[in-house]
Parts: structure tokens; C-alpha cells; sequence
């Protein structure tokens, strides 16, 4: 009639540096552990312990490659430059990108892209040379679009003002304004308003 012995098993169990200086040879069948990795190796009897491999459980001690792993529309491996570049997009409502802007009666708004939007107010003079206009801020570049527009109503409806744009550099423009009634004209000191497009990068 067959016996069964109850009982336990305990490995012996060191440390990987012990086990490193000591160096030793394992029996073979012999299963030592290392305490403070949770590593083991098994003994062939011929090989010293620095020598020997670690014993392998399941295949995944030096990770899982890639091929063994399924992919689909919602999990994909991608590449640090990918991430990067995803992580790096702007949101639909831009609030992951700081966006150059001043709003008020004189103010800009520099879009992620390059392209900003100037706007602001002058009173022209009652001369030839223009009325010099600074923006709010410089542009990178000329030459950008100005467009004027007048905000004094006339006494008369048949009189009409406008503010030509003479000269532009980054930081300004000249304005000249003028005024038509009935076959008069003259320089104008009308207010006007105007809206300016171009990059500031």
C-alpha cells in the first residue's frame, strides 16, 4: 500500500552578492535562490554560479517581443518621435498652447501658426504727411494688410472719409486722411479704426 509523506521544501536562499563572491557549484538538480531579486538558478553540477544562467519561467524574464503581441485600432505600438509629436499637438480649443494676445481697445492676437491680427484707433491729421500709427506690437515682417475704416459720423451725408496707408514698416504705418463733399475736399482730422494682418513669426 503506497505512503504519502507530507512535507515541505525549502531552497536554500542568499543574497546575489554572496552568491557572486562565493561563486560556488551547484548540484545538479540544485535550486538556489537569490533573496533580494527573487532570481534562482538550477545546478548542473559542472558550471560555478557566476557562469550559470538564471533559470527561465514562462519566457517573459527579458520582456515580451513585439511580434507575440496583438494589436488593434485601440492599442498600437508607436515610436518616441510619434508620441512626441502627438503629445505636442495643439487641442481644439487651443487650451495646451500659449498664444501671444492683448485684448483691448489697442491689442493683437498672435495665432499658433505665425499669423497675427492687430487692430486699434487714430485721428488723423489735417495734412499731408499722415498720421504715423505704432502697433501695439511689431510684426516679423512687411509687408502685411491694413485695412481703415472711419468712426465720426458727418453732419452731412453726402460727405465721405477715408485714410489712405502711405508707408508700413514692422512697427507702424502712416495714414493719410482725407475728406470729399460736393466737389470740396481737404485733409481730414476724422477718427478712424483699422484692423492689421501678418505674421509675427
Amino acid at each position: 500500500m503506497a505512503k504519502t509523506i507530507k512535507g515541505r521544501v525549502q531552497h536554500p536562499v542568499y543574497t546575489a552578492a554572496a552568491l557572486k563572491a562565493k561563486n560556488p557549484v551547484l548540484l545538479e538538480g540544485e535550486i538556489v535562490y537569490e533573496s533580494d531579486t527573487t532570481l534562482h538558478k538550477v545546478g548542473d553540477g559542472v558550471t560555478p554560479w557566476n557562469a550559470l544562467a538564471y533559470a527561465r519561467g514562462g519566457g517573459f524574464e527579458d520582456g515580451i517581443p513585439a511580434e507575440q503581441i496583438n494589436q488593434d485600432s485601440s492599442h498600437r505600438f508607436v515610436t518616441d518621435a510619434e508620441k512626441s509629436a502627438w503629445n505636442n499637438k495643439a487641442a481644439k480649443d487651443l487650451s495646451n498652447v500659449s498664444i501671444g494676445k492683448q485684448f483691448a481697445d489697442n491689442g493683437y492676437y498672435k495665432a499658433p501658426d505665425g499669423l497675427m491680427f492687430q487692430w486699434g484707433s487714430f485721428t488723423a491729421n489735417a495734412n499731408k504727411s499722415g498720421k504715423t500709427v505704432y502697433f501695439p506690437t511689431t510684426f516679423a515682417y512687411t509687408p502685411y494688410a491694413v485695412l481703415t475704416t472711419p468712426t465720426q459720423a458727418s453732419d452731412s451725408p453726402a460727405t465721405v472719409a477715408v485714410a489712405f496707408v502711405l508707408n508700413k514698416t514692422t512697427a507702424y504705418f502712416t495714414a493719410k486722411g482725407v475728406w470729399a463733399n460736393s466737389g470740396s475736399q481737404g485733409y481730414g482730422q476724422e477718427n478712424y479704426r483699422y484692423i492689421a494682418v501678418g505674421r509675427w513669426k
